[in-house]
Parts: C-alpha cells; structure tokens; sequence
C-alpha cells in the first residue's frame, strides 16, 4: 500500500499533481489540511481513494479534525495540528516535548505513525517507536522547499519517505524511517 501524504497546500495543486505524476502510483492520497478540498479534488481526478482533515484555514471544508485508517495491522493517525499549539519557530526543547505528546497521543489511539501538518515543516522522526511525520508545504512564497511523505505500508513493516523538491519534475528522498512491527502503543504506553 503507497500512501501521498500531503499538507499545506494552501490553494497550491500543482506540486501535489507534479508529485503524483512523477512518484506515483499511489494507493490513496491523504491531506493534512489547510488545502483539503483541492486534495479531495486531485483524488478524485486520479481516481484514488482520499482521507483528510480540516486545517485551522479550511473553513467550511466538510472534514473531521483528526481520523485514522489501518493497513495491515498499522494504525494511522492524522490531525492538522494546530490544535496542539506548535508552530516552526519554537526552540528544541519546546519541540522535543511536542514529539513526545505527540508519541503519547498516537499510543493512547493505539497507532503506530502520528501525521500532521500545519506548521510547513518537513519533520520524519520515530519517536518511542511512533513514526512522526510532517510533509511540509506547497505554499508559495515558503522558505521551505515542496514536500510529501509517501508511506508504504506491508504486513510486518511501515516505512515513511520525506520528499522535497529540487527543481520541476525533480523530487528527492531526504529522510525515511521505518516500523518494522505494531509495537508503538505498546512502547509509549497507551
């Protein structure tokens, strides 16, 4: 299963629609929010499945504020973030308490990898065996390059890919990390 993850978009498809055109296939696309209603409108155009959720800019975008969804004995968990007070420019420790929550709160909905967006960040960690995952932004006039995660799920092993994007049609891997079983709720404890 090959999950695009995306956030951020902020109106911006174009890098979503040049991601799955040179990366692709995918499975299903999921969006972070502020940007929601162009992801669902980009699944729907390449006729994939989509999950999503509300942003604190998409205002009146039919989403839920968090879900999940399993594959294969994974769990996901998404949120747009905002609603966990971070933002970019907190310092290392503030951040490293933010990961650690954010561990706690994947365990306590027993899932395995944490998305979110919000805060136009890239971030792929694994933290207390959680996959922590932001794929940053496509908004323009950013200071941080495109991005997305691809996750790609099988029995027994997740792994997580933070692209960014060099140059038109050029996008290249700068980080992964991978789970290789359903052991993050137990290891934070739930």
């Amino acid at each position: 299963m090959r999950l695009g993850v995306f956030s951020d978009t902020h109106g911006n498809a174009r890098y979503m629609q040049e991601a799955l055109q040179n990366l692709g296939p995918f499975n299903m696309i999921i969006h972070l929010g502020d940007g929601v209603r162009e992801g669902r409108e980009l699944a729907k155009q390449w006729g994939l499945p989509f999950m999503g959720v509300r942003g604190n800019e998409d205002y009146g975008a039919l989403a839920p504020m968090d879900d999940d969804i399993s594959f294969h004995g994974f769990k996901v968990f998404m949120m747009h973030g905002h609603q966990m007070e971070i933002n970019p420019y907190q310092d290392a420790e503030t951040w490293d308490r933010h990961y650690k929550e954010m561990a706690q709160r994947a365990a306590r909905n027993s899932a395995d990898i944490f998305l979110f967006g919000h805060t136009h960040k890239p971030v792929l960690k694994n933290r207390e065996g959680v996959l922590i995952c932001n794929p940053g932004d496509h908004y323009l006039g950013s200071s941080f390059p495109p991005g997305f995660i691809e996750l790609i799920i099988e029995p027994r092993k997740a792994a997580a890919v933070l692209f960014l994007r060099k140059s038109a049609g050029q996008w290249i891997e700068n980080a992964r990390e991978e789970l290789h079983s359903q052991t993050a709720a137990k290891a934070v404890g739930a």
